[in-house]
């Protein structure tokens, strides 16, 4: 995935917004749900689960619509919904905004992203 990735990386680092908490665009500091989100870039959200046992994890959203990379099913999640989405091993929550460059490129490759 880093590899399909290689172009947007290089594109939003060289924008200088490659990586930033999800509180500095969105929410307040105070916000326990999304302090452990990230942005990378404007169009990818990341929402890791950070305790060793944990399957699943409280999102919420930005504004606009996203999908998850790894999910086959074609449900679009709507910005400032909290939604516990299932992240099992090797399969974080990762969103990307739809419409967006990168949703395009991954939407075709979508086989290489899938959960077994």
């Amino acid at each position: 995935i880093h590899a399909l990735l290689s172009n947007y990386f290089i594109a939003e680092a060289a924008e200088g917004r490659l990586i930033k908490p999800l509180y500095t665009e969105f929410f307040q500091p105070e916000d326990t749900v999304s302090r452990f989100h990230f942005l990378v870039g404007q169009d990818m959200l990341v929402a890791p689960a950070v305790a060793p046992s944990q399957s699943t994890v409280a999102v919420k959203f930005p504004q606009g619509e996203w999908r998850n990379i790894f999910d086959a099913s074609t449900v679009i999640y709507s910005g400032l919904e909290l939604k516990n989405i299932a992240c099992p091993i090797g399969f974080p929550a990762v969103f990307v905004r739809t419409n967006s460059a990168i949703d395009t490129l991954l939407l075709s490759k979508k086989d290489l992203l899938l959960t077994p």
